[in-house]
């Protein structure tokens, strides 16, 4: 055991240190108050404390969280908060990096959530499944054997219909080639106007795809319309559309479903330029390397009708559904799929169109 003048000698000394901690925080007071008026200076110079200090704030305003998942969120989300105060770049090149590293971690995922999205292809299956379809503005990749919904080894045959024998996605095209939308298959190509699909009768096909297409019509319900009349009765419609929170669109709002009616009914063309102020205004550049300078992509915007590049109008899922339910198409599903898709799946109630 401890004698008494051990411990009574111990206890000078902790009193000692501890009257000399005081002294020194009195004689800081005015520097340390600072935390005052400046909250995010540290009152500490441990690396380690700092890196850990937004996790944990964030871990008590929480209540932490219930899953995996959610830790992997608040800790990812947590790393590019700590990012942003740290970078030298300014906010929009912050944002820049933050989407490039968002869309390598969807890539570098796209296999396992590849093979997830296309088991649930399988029930949709008997909808293309030996079965005579028509593409607009294909071929597409999304459609392949080893993507996301693999239509093209299932159907019987595919025709495809683009707006010009040269684009900037297909480049030449004839007619007398045929379609040739994969591997050892050819269908018929057309080169016409996806709103005017007069050379096809009425119910001769059994699907129709579309993807990342329709976003460059200036009249989408007229396409669907022309889109559903060639459908039998039944028969599957199938749209993919950009998720723009994740491209080039990001700042651009959504079109309202009145608007797209508006143009319907006034038969608005395909030369019209009505959003190209809003898409000169809030495109960015700075994730379409393609369309170049502003200047360049002005002059491109200008020559639409020839190139077709423009995203005319801006979707999301709710806008398909509502699409749908306008032409009385009874949907199978409308969401998101990585990495930029809006995937809207619905089958025709008759062959006309219902608006």
């Amino acid at each position: 055991m401890l004698s008494l003048a051990t411990i009574a000698n111990y206890l000078v000394r902790c009193r000692a240190t501890l009257n000399h901690a005081l002294d020194r925080l009195h004689r800081h007071k005015s520097e340390l108050l600072l935390v005052l008026k400046r909250p995010d200076v540290p009152l500490h110079n441990n690396p380690s404390e700092n890196d850990i200090r937004e996790y944990a704030t964030r871990r008590k305003r929480s209540g932490s969280t219930r899953s995996d998942l959610g830790r992997r969120c608040r800790n990812t989300f947590a790393s590019l908060a700590k990012d942003a105060k740290i970078s030298c770049y300014g906010p929009s090149a912050m944002m820049t990096h933050i989407y490039q590293r968002f869309m390598k971690s969807l890539m570098d995922r796209k296999e396992r959530w590849l093979g997830k999205e296309r088991l649930s292809f399988f029930p949709c299956r008997l909808l293309f499944e030996d079965k005579i379809g028509l593409e607009i503005g294909g071929p597409s990749g999304v459609f392949q054997g080893k993507d996301l919904l693999p239509v093209y080894p299932c159907a019987a045959r595919i025709d495809g219909v683009n707006f010009s024998t040269s684009t900037l996605w297909e480049g030449n095209i004839s007619e007398s080639a045929g379609y040739r939308y994969t591997d050892g298959r050819v269908g018929q190509q057309l080169v016409c106007e996806a709103s005017n699909l007069e050379r096809i009768a009425d119910r001769t096909y059994d699907f129709v795809l579309s993807s990342h297409s329709l976003e460059h019509s200036a009249n989408p319900l007229k396409c669907i319309a022309e889109w559903i009349r060639v459908l039998k009765p039944g028969g599957a419609l199938l749209v993919i559309l950009p998720d723009s929170r994740f491209t080039f669109d990001h700042r651009r709002p959504v079109t309202s479903f009145q608007h797209l009616l508006e143009d319907y009914r006034n038969n608005t063309g395909e030369g019209d330029l009505t959003h190209l102020e809003e898409i000169l205004a809030l495109h960015d550049l700075s994730q379409d390397p393609q369309a170049g300078s502003a200047e360049n992509f002005r002059a491109r915007s200008l020559r639409n009708l020839e190139n077709r590049a423009l995203h005319q109008h801006i979707f999301d899922a709710a806008l398909l559904r509502q699409i749908f339910r306008h032409f009385n198409i009874r949907p199978l599903c409308a969401e998101t799929a990585p990495p930029i898709h809006i995937i809207a799946l619905g089958t025709s109630a008759t062959s006309g169109s219902g608006g």
